[in-house]
C-alpha cells in the first residue's frame, strides 16, 4: 500500500582520506582507505516502508600517491544511490558531503585557508563523468573555508564539521521500480601548488595531512 504520510530518512558513511609523508624531501603524499570501506549503507526510518527508500553504495580500497597535477590523478569515488518512491508523493534526496576530521603536521607549518592560503589548492568535484572532472559538474570547490588555528598547540582545524557542498535529486512519486544515480567524486591537489624547501627540512604545510570526508543526508517526501 502506497504511504500519504510524511516520510524522514537518514544515511552516514564515511570516507576516508589519509594522506602522509612520502619521503623526506618534497612531495609525494600516499592516500589509503581500507576494504571496510567498500560497503552499502541503507537510509533508515523510524517507520520503514518497502514503498519508499534509499541504500548508498560507495567503492572504498585504495592507494593513490598524490602530487600537484590534475583531477585524474588524484583520488575518485565512486558513490551510487539506489532509492524507490512509490508513495503519492514526490521526494528529494538530500546528500551532504563534510570534512569531519582534519589534522596536520606540526603546529611549526600550519596550512592557511582562505584565498590567498595553501588550502585553496585541495580541490574537489562531483560528476557524472567517470574519466574527467569538468565534464557533468554536479558541485566543485575547494577546501580554503577551513579555519586553521593560527596559534597555540592544536594540529586541527577548528571549523569542523566543514559543509564542502550539498547534492539534491528530485525523486517522482508512484515509480514502483528502483531507480539510481552514480556520482563520481574527485579530490586532488592542484597542478599550481608549488612550494620551496630549505636545505635538509621540508616545510612543505600540505604534508603529512590526514582528513576524513564524510557523507550524511536525508530523502524526505515534499510538502504536498
Amino acid at each position: 500500500m502506497k504511504e500519504n504520510k510524511k516520510l524522514i530518512l537518514a544515511i552516514v558513511v564515511v570516507l576516508a582520506i589519509i594522506i602522509a609523508v612520502f619521503g623526506a624531501t618534497y612531495a609525494y603524499w600516499t592516500w589509503v582507505s581500507n576494504s571496510t570501506q567498500n560497503t552499502t549503507v541503507s537510509f533508515t526510518t523510524s517507520a520503514p516502508s518497502a514503498d519508499m527508500y534509499a541504500n548508498l553504495t560507495g567503492n572504498g580500497a585504495g592507494t593513490t600517491n598524490l602530487k600537484p597535477s590534475t583531477c585524474t590523478n588524484g583520488i575518485k569515488k565512486t558513490v551510487t544511490i539506489t532509492y524507490k518512491n512509490n508513495t503519492v508523493q514526490a521526494a528529494t534526496i538530500s546528500a551532504t558531503l563534510k570534512v569531519t576530521s582534519f589534522k596536520f603536521r606540526t603546529t611549526s607549518y600550519r596550512p592557511t585557508g582562505g584565498d590567498s592560503g595553501d588550502l585553496k589548492y585541495i580541490k574537489y568535484a562531483l560528476t557524472t563523468s567517470s574519466t574527467a572532472c569538468d565534464s557533468g559538474v554536479q558541485k566543485s570547490g575547494d577546501f580554503r573555508g577551513l579555519t586553521i588555528p593560527t596559534s597555540g598547540t592544536a594540529t586541527v582545524a577548528s571549523s569542523l564539521p566543514y559543509t564542502l557542498f550539498t547534492q539534491t535529486i528530485p525523486v517522482n512519486a508512484n515509480v514502483a521500480t528502483e531507480q539510481s544515480t552514480t556520482y563520481y567524486l574527485y579530490i586532488w591537489l592542484d597542478s599550481s601548488y608549488t612550494h620551496e624547501n630549505e636545505g635538509n627540512e621540508n616545510s612543505d604545510p600540505l604534508q603529512g595531512l590526514a582528513f576524513t570526508t564524510e557523507w550524511s543526508g536525508t530523502i524526505a517526501q515534499n510538502n504536498s
